[in-house]
């Protein structure tokens, strides 16, 4: 489930997955996702959200493969992007700033759904992974959102090597913003998000708007593709 909670005073909103033991996506957290951005983009009171996990053994594992398993492989892939896709468009659309706080690994649609912030703060033991190809599943939907975060050479290692990154590959490839122990994780998200109480909520929305303006579109034409 989807532990939500908003601090009056700050105006920060803090989104909890919450689904043990590795916080995989179904559709009731999709939902939950979707019902919490599109409530944030309409409520002033809201003035950033955080997305963040419990657990220690992962920040998200991705999608919860066993939640079709009744229907044709077809159909489960094509149910499961779906979903994934409106949930990356809803965070890249938010109109707030969203920081991830990614305490512990983040794999497959953990990953991208991390990669659609718009800031990250890493734990130093945590790492990334978009094992999908090693799976034999194509993932241009991965490709296009990792996009936003990474510099080539490490998308090339995530996509098409399935290969892990560490914390520091992560910083110096740009997916971090900043990597700090995990203790600190938290702490250190609601430091950077002080730096946006100065800034005017209108002026940050349009920003944000510009600058993300062709990913919706992106991602649509990712999911086209395989399908």
């Amino acid at each position: 489930m989807l532990h939500t909670y908003l601090d009056d005073d700050t105006g920060i909103l803090t989104l909890t997955l919450s689904r043990a033991p590795v916080n995989a996506l179904n559709e009731a957290i999709y939902d939950q996702l979707h019902h919490a951005f599109i409530t944030t983009q309409k409520d002033p009171s809201v003035r950033a959200v955080v997305l963040a996990a419990d657990g220690q053994k992962a920040f998200c594992a991705g999608a919860d493969v066993k939640e079709y398993a009744d229907l044709a492989h077809k159909e489960a892939e094509a149910k499961q992007l779906r979903f994934l896709l409106r949930c990356l468009i809803d965070v890249v659309n938010c109109p707030k700033p969203v920081i991830a706080a990614v305490h512990a690994p983040a794999i497959g649609a953990g990953l991208m759904l991390a990669c659609a912030c718009d800031e990250i703060v890493l734990s130093q033991s945590a790492w990334v992974s978009l094992p999908e190809s090693k799976l034999n599943l194509p993932t241009p939907i991965g490709a296009a959102i990792a996009a936003r975060r990474f510099e080539p050479r490490a998308i090339q290692t995530l996509v098409q090597r399935a290969e892990r990154l560490n914390a520091e590959q992560c910083l110096a490839a740009g997916f971090a913003d900043q990597i700090v122990p995990q203790d600190e994780v938290m702490a250190v998200v609601q430091q950077r998000l002080t730096v946006y109480a100065d800034i005017h909520s209108d002026v940050y929305a349009v920003n944000k708007r510009w600058l993300n303006r062709d990913v919706p579109a992106i991602l649509q034409a990712s999911c086209d593709h395989v399908s």
